[in-house]
């Protein structure tokens, strides 16, 4: 057993005092227990010799302490989880429907419609406003068939009897068809001054922009 032998001089801090005061009790445990001759009073088979004093330095005993705490658990490092990645929200899907701007040219009025479902559509109604100025609407044509011969005054209509058959009426899915509206004078080219409406059904409905 190893004790440290302090001078008065030094200044410990309490690590050291617990230290000293610990070594100073079992010292004195093992002093009491032994007789005169060296024997211990309940065995009899300790000798004197066998207990000694020995002086440490003050850095000495700071390096037991390291000994000890490098021998203690070290705690593991912390380790980040991961990255959470968030999904894109789901894009919004294409409108059913979607036209083009209005093209004039003479007397004529045209507009592109696409179907970009994946299925067939058939116009089922239309309402238009147009100038006065251009005169009657004679007639309307959805790609090269006439579904309307008959003259309409200004400046709203609202069609909703066709001629022609219904697959003249109808956009293969996935596809664009032409709509062309034919006036009896030269059309006024100022798109704010129309208003189209097509209506498709259950398929849904679109309207021209200006």
């Amino acid at each position: 057993m190893v004790f440290e032998d302090l001078g008065k001089g030094n200044r410990l801090n309490w690590v050291e005092s617990v230290l000293r005061s610990l070594a100073k009790a079992c010292f004195a445990f093992i002093m009491g227990s032994m007789r005169v001759d060296g024997t211990c009073k309940s065995c009899g088979s300790i000798n004197q010799d066998r207990v000694w004093v020995e002086p440490l330095e003050g850095r000495r005993m700071f390096s037991l302490l390291a000994d000890l705490t490098q021998s203690a658990p070290t705690a593991l490092p912390l380790t980040e989880p991961p990255p959470v990645i968030v999904q894109d929200p789901t894009p919004p899907a294409s409108p059913a429907l979607t036209v083009s701007p209005l093209q004039f040219s003479s007397n004529v009025v045209t507009v592109t419609v696409t179907n970009n479902t994946d299925a067939p559509v058939t116009l089922k109604w239309l309402t238009m406003t147009f100038p006065t100025k251009n005169g009657n609407l004679k007639q309307i044509k959805i790609g090269s068939a006439t579904i309307l011969n008959t003259t309409f005054a200004g400046p709203s209509v609202l069609i909703s009897g066709f001629a022609g058959t219904t697959a003249d009426r109808t956009i293969g899915a996935g596809q664009s068809t032409t709509l062309t509206f034919v006036f009896s004078h030269n059309v006024d080219t100022s798109a704010s001054s129309y208003l189209l409406h097509l209506n498709f059904g259950t398929a849904g409905a679109v309207d021209v922009l200006t």
